[in-house]
């Protein structure tokens, strides 16, 4: 994922950018797993409607 944090006031201005990785950790077994596909399908569809 990608970040835009940008300042409300005008002018707007750039404060900062970011990416991420995100995981999914199985406590249990206490390792990374595969994003579910209905979590990825989620956030797939959250980010296209924010772009």
């Amino acid at each position: 994922m990608e970040y835009v944090i940008e300042s409300e006031a005008e002018p707007i201005r750039l404060i900062a950018l970011g990416r991420s990785v995100q995981v999914c950790y199985d406590y249990a077994q206490q390792k990374s797993i595969p994003i579910p596909d209905g979590l990825r399908q989620a956030i797939e569809a959250y980010e296209k409607e924010v772009q």
